[in-house]
């Protein structure tokens, strides 16, 4: 049958292209869906569903012209992929969807289904969401193959199209990019134009059509109905399937959230979800049974099982880190626990090995829970794949492996039971260590760095951080809810601590970020508490069980569990982690020190003729072949350091020339005439050296609100009108302090005189002078600002000269001590503010000034 003949046929188009086009149009559109699911695996799979569809497509128009034929044709080989994809050997010849794959496909659709239920973006992609999505992608392969291709509606074909990139743009917290939104795009408006050249390349243009009775008639208007079509579809792909899940505001540690629906409510089971949000409530939890597990040889358990360790943090999610490390295979062992010696702690009674035998109920879990640290985990040969993290330890399933019901498994793990002196820092960490587990984000308050400065006070790691679980388990007024406090990204941690009521995600959250703020550190974990003992001697752990708490990284000992969540959820506190054991660990320490070491000797005497003796065995005179042979190497050793020295010097270097390139261009316009151009300047560099210090200006503040801002950076009360109506949120942090401290000793107790901002944390201007200077700078700064945007009268003193060479001069003087007095307000200013920031922050801005830096 001829093209003419056939409603999809082309005359001059190349065979398969406008299948190829429809296809890279439909691969565009879902790469948008990429951040919505960890890794790219069922993206390659959703490739060969396309390619697939696209190829039969191909094949029937050069055989039928039959629309119902090519759309059956084409479904039947997409789920022929799926079958062999996602239920092997379930179907017919291996192939076809019998009765066997589309059973295994209902209980996959159920799984994947959980999963978006109780996940938050990106979510793990287990076989059953897998399926999910690469369904849905081939569903509108189908569909914009048929509208495009077959019947010639391209314009409606961008319904399914849009769909996907609508899905994307709702379920992403921060929307869709740009980028995104483009690369989507492009393809499909190259769609377009192929289809409007290939119709004019058959029929030429259109021509005008006229009525009988005189008169233009009216076009037919497809278009309409396409567009309408379309704003129909990306309407209900925006409203329906963010209900899906739980960005709703569903919970994070109930049914919706941690535990998944509840037990028994589908095949899928339950699962615990392992990115913690701060600004969602708890929900309601369920009780059903996720497993059970019992203690060879008796004891009792004291230890939560964890899932995994959750330790990037945007601001306003924990997730666990993806470096890029692959998984050992569980079959090749557990590596040792990272800053532990196994056999020396074993030895010494700090880690007592124990096994544990579980058994999995409700859970439906890509980890497996175990005590940490696990030393070793026997499987059943069915389990599937497993392996483990080097970095955590955490067991992580692979290939969309998961937990299953009446599943079994046996794990060798230590039993921590150190006391406070074994935690007594003798080194500090690796600087890898330090690097990687000391990240804040950007956007995080600085008073939160600052009460932990108060809170923690001074003494060795395991003194500070038992103070900051103090604070929050008995000083400091908190109490467990089931609410979130409120605020959004990092500012829900700032909610947290003046509202002082949270649950368990909080109080780990805002411990592991104190801790940071403090340069130790820290990360949270995922997982569950004890459980509940049974009258037969194994436990119960519930969903309603799901817990997280931080682990602060302590020299020699590797990562040690604390617990900051009230005792009314968790019982007791670890015993290693009381204030009172780690400040008597610490004074038994300073008791025991060795005696300072004797002086070395003194050098040996010259010989009679001034020259000290030579060893024994040496030659006079005659030179040393090692020495010699390595004397290139040390001129290369020191041509590489000072390259070195050069690099780390130069950024900072090359700021400060543009800084007084800056600075002597305002101070020539000032002696030119120019009234503004030093406080302009002076403005210019102070909101650089902020920005450099990651906090970047309001641009709608006015200059008496940056003053305002600036003097609660700097730690001062704000002078000239006082404070803005909306108060000072660094003030109320400093009184969550004061207020929940209480009483006790410790350097960390704070007092009633400590309630004034420049005195809740350190470090910060010292005594009331030099806070006095600092907001009398800010004051003249903003007054000289205002006089220079708002046309406000300035000073101006006459002075009488001779002539014109002198005048000259005179204004040169001026303009000069006026640059070095506004330059010098700016960097008493901007000291006061790098005080109060965290080092990490100090070290960039000094070394690395970027904003100074751009033009």
């Amino acid at each position: 049958m001829s093209a003419e003949r056939r409603p999809g046929g082309r005359e001059g188009v190349p065979p398969g292209a406008p299948s190829l086009l429809a296809g890279v149009a439909v691969l565009a559109a879902a790469l948008s869906l990429l951040p919505l699911v960890d890794g790219p695996g069922w993206f390659v799979d959703a490739v060969l569903v396309v390619v697939v569809v696209g190829l039969v497509g191909v094949v029937l128009d050069a055989l039928t012209s039959s629309a119902l034929v090519r759309t059956g044709a084409q479904v039947l080989a997409a789920l022929m992929v799926l079958t062999a994809l996602y239920a092997p050997g379930s179907g017919v010849l291996g192939l076809l969807p019998g009765p066997a794959a589309l059973a295994s496909g209902r209980l996959l659709v159920d799984e994947g289904m959980a999963v978006v239920r109780s996940s938050l973006p990106p979510v793990a992609d287990p076989p059953g969401l897998r399926l999910l999505v690469v369904g849905g992608v081939g569903a509108v392969a189908v569909a914009v193959d048929v509208l495009a291709v077959r019947l010639g509606r391209v314009s409606t074909a961008g319904a399914p199209l849009l769909a996907l990139v609508a899905t994307a743009a709702a379920l992403q917290r921060t929307g869709l990019p740009v980028a995104a939104f483009v690369v989507a795009a492009v393809p499909y408006l190259l769609l377009l134009r192929a289809e409007s050249r290939w119709r004019e390349g058959r029929w030429g243009r259109t021509a005008t059509r006229w009525r009988r009775g005189g008169g233009r008639a009216t076009r037919p208007r497809p278009s309409l109905v396409a567009v309408a079509g379309t704003a129909a579809v990306a309407l209900l792909a925006a409203v329906v399937v963010p209900a899906l899940g739980p960005w709703g505001g569903t919970g994070l540690l109930g049914a919706q959230g941690w535990g998944g629906g509840p037990a028994g409510s589908g095949p899928g089971g339950a699962r615990v979800n392992p990115l913690l949000s701060l600004a969602d409530d708890l929900g309601e939890r369920s009780d059903a049974t996720a497993l059970t597990y019992r203690l060879e040889g008796g004891g009792p358990a004291t230890e939560p099982l964890r899932l995994v360790t959750v330790d990037v943090f945007d601001g306003d999610t924990w997730r666990p880190r993806d470096d890029g490390t692959s998984l050992q295979p569980l079959e090749e062992g557990v590596p040792e626990p990272p800053g532990l010696d196994v056999g020396a702690a074993v030895d010494a009674g700090v880690a007592v090995p124990q096994v544990l035998q579980v058994e999995v109920a409700a859970l439906r879990q890509e980890y497996l829970p175990a005590p940490y640290p696990a030393t070793a985990v026997e499987l059943q040969p069915d389990a599937g794949d497993w392996g483990v993290r080097p970095g955590t330890l955490d067991l992580v399933g692979e290939g969309g492996t998961t937990t299953t019901e009446g599943q079994t498994y046996a794990v060798r793990s230590l039993r921590l039971v150190p006391d406070a002196a074994d935690l007594v820092e003798v080194g500090g960490p690796p600087a890898s260590v330090r690097t990687t587990w000391t990240e804040l984000p950007d956007d995080l308050p600085p008073e939160i760095g600052e009460l932990a400065e108060q809170v923690a006070g001074d003494g060795e790691p395991l003194q500070r951080v038992a103070r900051l679980q103090a604070f929050f388990r008995d000083d400091g007024g908190f109490t467990y809810s089931e609410e979130a406090p409120g605020g959004t990204g990092a500012g829900s941690v700032a909610a947290f601590l003046d509202r002082r009521s949270g649950y368990c995600v909080h109080f780990a959250s805002a411990m592991a970020l104190m801790a940071r703020s403090l340069g130790l550190p820290a990360r949270v974990s995922v997982g569950f508490l004890p459980g509940t003992a049974q009258a037969d001697g194994s436990y119960r752990v519930r969903l309603s069980d799901a817990h997280a708490w931080p682990e602060v990284y302590l020299g020699s000992d590797g990562w040690v569990r604390f617990e900051p969540t009230p005792g009314v959820r968790t019982g007791a506190a670890p015993r290693w982690s009381a204030v009172d054991a780690a400040d008597a660990a610490v004074a038994a320490q300073e008791e025991a020190q060795p005696p300072a070491p004797a002086p070395a000797p003194a050098p040996a005497e010259p010989g009679p003729a001034g020259q000290v003796p030579e060893a024994d065995g040496a030659v006079p005179g005659a030179s040393d072949p090692a020495a010699d042979a390595g004397a290139p190497v040390l001129a290369l050793s020191l041509v590489a350091a000072a390259l070195l020295l050069l690099l780390a010097l130069g950024p900072a270097a090359a700021a400060g020339v543009v800084r007084w390139r800056r600075w002597r261009a305002a101070r020539r316009a000032a002696a030119a005439g120019s009234p503004t151009a030093l406080v302009e300047r002076g403005e210019d560099d102070l909101r650089r050296g902020l920005a450099d210090l990651g906090l970047a200006p309001q641009a709608s503040d006015t200059p008496r609100a940056e003053e305002r801002r600036r003097a609660r950076l700097a730690g001062v009360e704000p002078g000239g009108d006082g404070e803005d109506e909306d108060g000072d949120r660094s003030t109320v942090l400093a009184g969550v302090a004061v207020r929940g401290a209480g009483e006790g000793t410790g350097p960390s107790r704070p007092t009633a005189s400590d309630s004034s901002p420049a005195s809740t944390t350190a470090p910060s201007p010292a005594g009331t002078t030099e806070a006095a200077g600092v907001r009398d700078r800010l004051r003249r700064h903003r007054e000289a600002l205002e006089a220079a945007r708002y046309g406000l009268p300035q000073p101006q003193v006459e002075v009488e000269v001779e002539s014109s060479e002198a005048v000259v001069d005179v204004r040169e003087r001026r303009a000069r001590a006026a640059a070095r007095e506004a330059r010098a307000d700016v960097d008493v200013v901007l000291a006061a503010v790098a005080a109060r920031r965290p080092r990490r922050q100090r070290w960039r801005a000094r070394w690395v000034p970027l904003a100074r830096l751009r033009r």
